[in-house]
């Protein structure tokens, strides 16, 4: 006999041949197999750079199949598209028996896990992975999903594959109905690159007239800066004014004192010419911190 409705697949007329003695297989039970994936949280650790840890729980659902070669990918390309660029720091087995790769990279090589290991039945496993993120100016929520497949039995050409696309979260299942690829159960997984917002208010404390120097007078200002993120801190901060804007010729003007007391100010700041930035550029504000810097200008209204 060979396996099938037709006893001469090849419509030769000769059932016989050796291709057409195929056996007959029996499937007694076959897994079920059901990934999830959350970020568990998103760290920066520069301007513009984050590290974002994943995990991954993969569940077998049969209670009487194991999973055999079961293997796990994921896309990173999906995740992170230019401008961003990303690099994998860390992988490991948190709990079950599977086995991670080691060369996991997200890009070339997009295997989780070596692939040669079973998943008993109604066992589970969970795997977590680090991604260092640079964002290179973008920013939004960015989603991907990764996939899980496993086989009926080991190295078998005919063997039945368990396949199920990741949904976010810590739970395959949803609905929690033993079937872990229904409508609505592989929402990708979101990580929001954000960075810090700034904002930037100025006030004129005070105008107080030069004593013997008529039609001159020393105005007083604050800069008020806030970093609005409530989860990201400002690198390299840096506040620019050009003084030439606000008092254009005739009037001159002259910086006569600039100070701060959390932020590194810039000596040589005038509000002139290459000489616009009120700081360094070293400092760094975190979320939802504020500063301040005091500056006085001399001007003259030559007419």
């Amino acid at each position: 006999s060979t396996d099938g409705l037709n006893p001469d697949p090849n419509n030769s007329g000769y059932p016989d041949e050796n291709n057409e003695a195929l056996p007959t297989p029996v499937v007694l039970g076959q897994p079920v197999l059901g990934m999830s994936k959350r970020v568990l949280s998103t760290t920066q650790v520069d301007s513009g750079v984050y590290d974002v840890l994943y995990e991954m729980r993969v569940v077998n659902y049969s209670q009487n199949h194991a999973a055999f070669d079961v293997q796990a990918t994921d896309d990173l390309n999906a995740a992170f598209p230019a401008p961003l660029t990303y690099q994998v720091q860390s992988i490991q087995l948190a709990s079950g028996v599977l086995a991670v790769n080691s060369s996991f990279n997200g890009k070339t090589n997009q295997n989780l896990l070596t692939g040669n290991r079973s998943l008993g039945a109604g066992d589970q496993a969970v795997l977590r992975f680090v991604v260092r993120v640079t964002a290179n100016g973008a920013k939004g929520t960015f989603y991907n999903r990764a996939e899980v497949t496993g086989k009926s039995s080991a190295g078998s050409t005919q063997a039945i594959t368990s396949r199920d696309h990741s949904t976010n979260g810590n739970t395959p299942d949803i609905n929690d109905n033993g079937s872990p690829s229904d409508t609505g159960e592989d929402k990708p997984t979101p990580v929001v690159i954000d960075g810090p917002v700034i904002g930037l208010a100025k006030e004129a404390l005070s105008v107080t007239p030069v004593v013997g120097q008529a039609n001159s007078y020393d105005v007083k200002y604050r800069l008020h800066i806030k970093n609005l993120s409530a989860t990201q801190t400002a690198f390299n901060l840096q506040m620019v004014d050009d003084l030439s804007v606000t008092f254009p010729v005739p009037v001159s003007s002259q910086v006569t004192s600039i100070a701060s007391t959390t932020l590194t100010v810039d000596s040589a700041y005038t509000g002139k010419a290459d000489h616009l930035n009120l700081l360094t550029g070293v400092d760094r504000l975190a979320a939802n911190a504020v500063a301040s810097v005091d500056f006085t200008v001399r001007i003259a209204l030559n007419g």
